[in-house]
């Protein structure tokens, strides 16, 4: 947040030297420069999936009412009866979570590096599985990336809608 500048008054500025008043004016641009890109910020459009490479189911769920929290059913997390088929070593397993390439940066192979560096890293600390979700109708290509590096899907799910009208 920018604060408020109380400006010199006529006779002040009299007063000043001729640098004094080239530095006041360069403060007076730069602090304009700054308001005139804070202007912009606040004037872009909301961010959606036709604007940016966020996936489209998030255009939904920014609209919607939070969701009340749902009863946890079975083990605890951590109790013995708790179990995870997927694996024998739950403890080496991390959650990826998928992030984006904004459109002028796609198809150079930002985010198939950036994944494959994560993956090298996660393996050095000893993780043994990454598993993440995605989109399978996600238009940007994410699901073929994800097969490319070698994720292979475990589980599908489904998304259920019911008109209102």
């Amino acid at each position: 947040m920018l604060g408020t500048m109380t400006l010199p008054n006529r006779d002040s500025l009299r007063d000043k030297s001729r640098d004094e008043l080239i530095d006041l004016l360069l403060v007076l641009a730069e602090r304009v420069e700054r308001l005139e890109a804070e202007l912009a910020r606040l004037k872009r459009p909301a961010t959606t999936s036709r604007n940016s490479s966020q996936p489209p189911s998030r255009d939904q769920k920014a609209n919607a009412p939070k969701a009340k929290r749902r009863h946890h059913r079975g083990a605890k997390t951590g109790h013995a009866k708790a179990t995870r088929p997927l694996t024998d070593k739950p403890d080496r397993i991390i959650e990826v979570r998928p992030s984006g390439v904004r459109r002028p940066w796609r198809k150079q192979g930002l985010a198939r590096a950036l994944i494959a560096r994560s993956l090298s890293q996660l393996r050095e600390l000893g993780m043994t599985e990454a598993s993440l979700t995605v989109d399978t109708e996600n238009p940007s290509g994410a699901l073929r990336l994800y097969e490319g590096l070698g994720y292979r899907p475990v589980k599908r799910g489904s998304v259920y809608r019911k008109p209102l009208d």
